[in-house]
């Protein structure tokens, strides 16, 4: 039985030892508990802010994204838009041009074929070159006739003078 007693003895000092020692880690852990307790707040805090600031910078990321992507699309189509007002645009302004090319040239057409007769047209012309024929002699008889008038009345004036100086010295 020796053996069992102090088996005991050394059973019933490691019960004591481990109950003290159990009683000295509760006190020693209740007096840090207040720290313990704000550190783990701390913790958590810390950690639920980081999740928090992981999905909040991922949503922006994501929300950037298709924000770029939208403006794109938007852009995109913009200048589609532009691109084909602009086609128009040629198209019209091609076509306008084609249709006065192709008035001018039935007007031109229809006009010498239904309007203008040549040989009228060539009448017309001497009958106008005619007409200036007559003018300018008539103008260049004016120009003798109004060029012999001016002599003779510088003649006449002179004349007069002549009369004028020669009654003058009449006591000589």
């Amino acid at each position: 039985y020796k053996n069992m007693a102090s088996f005991l003895n050394k059973l019933q000092a490691e019960k004591d030892d481990v109950i003290f020692n159990l009683y000295e880690k509760m006190k020693q852990a209740e007096s840090n508990r207040e720290i313990e307790r704000d550190a783990a707040i701390c913790i958590q805090t810390n950690f639920r802010m980081y999740l928090i600031l992981t999905k909040y910078k991922t949503i922006q990321r994501a929300v950037r994204n298709i924000q770029r992507i939208w403006k794109g699309f938007k852009v995109r189509l913009m200048f589609l838009t532009l691109m084909k007002q602009e086609k128009e645009r040629m198209q019209i302004t091609f076509f306008f041009s084609m249709a006065t090319i192709i008035q001018k040239i039935f007007r031109g057409y229809y006009v010498r074929k239904y309007k203008h007769d040549f040989y009228a047209r060539k009448r017309y012309l001497n009958n106008v070159a005619q007409k200036n024929k007559e003018v300018r002699d008539k103008l260049d008889d004016f120009k003798r006739n109004s060029e012999v008038e001016d002599q003779k009345r510088k003649e006449e004036i002179a004349r007069m003078e002549l009369t004028k100086v020669a009654s003058n010295v009449h006591h000589l």
